[in-house]
């Protein structure tokens, strides 16, 4: 770093993107589902997910004329329940692909800039980290990951910004 800049991973030069805080939780199961999009199907899933007290730790989705893609993280206590109901699901056009354990890796800009949202997957990219969902709001960038992968995400993001010393983790398990 010379004169306030940083490098980033592409070599160059930027100013400091400050993080006010970096959380990673661990632990979880990921369900990836992708469905015809025929009114109801996911209120169906989510009501389901409800009377069976599945909590959900991060849903995402969005949908196409003729698919709906819906990625879901649960805690893995409740993985088997929300895999049974996934599968049991007689859509002949729906696709799931599960993973036993990711990490959720989280930072926080607390501002809206997507030079952050940018530099992040950049950050992923380029050290071949594989990225397995990925959200942003105002306040979070939330990037969800290989459980192998957490520390070299962890070294990449910090490449980019100007993450806070100390993490703050957590487990789902």
């Amino acid at each position: 770093m010379k004169d306030g800049l940083r490098t980033v991973p592409d070599g160059s030069e930027m100013d400091k993107f400050p993080m006010e805080g970096c959380k990673v939780i661990g632990g979880l199961f990921q369900a990836e589902f992708f469905s015809s999009p025929t009114k109801g199907v996911l209120t169906d899933i989510l009501g389901q997910f409800a009377e069976n007290r599945i909590n959900l730790d991060l849903l995402t989705g969005r949908q196409t004329d003729d698919r709906l893609m819906v990625n879901c993280l649960v805690s893995s206590g409740d993985a088997e329940r929300a895999k049974s109901l996934i599968q049991s699901d007689p859509d002949p056009g729906k696709h799931a692909v599960f993973r036993e354990a990711v990490d959720v890796l989280s930072i926080f800009p607390h501002k809206a800039d997507l030079r952050a949202v940018g530099l992040g997957l950049l950050a992923f990219a380029q050290k071949g980290i594989p990225l397995f969902g990925f959200c942003s709001s105002l306040s979070t960038l939330a990037f969800i990951t290989d459980p192998n992968q957490t520390e070299m995400a962890l070294s990449a993001l910090g490449a980019c910004f100007d993450l806070p010393k100390a993490v703050s983790t957590a487990s789902e398990e």
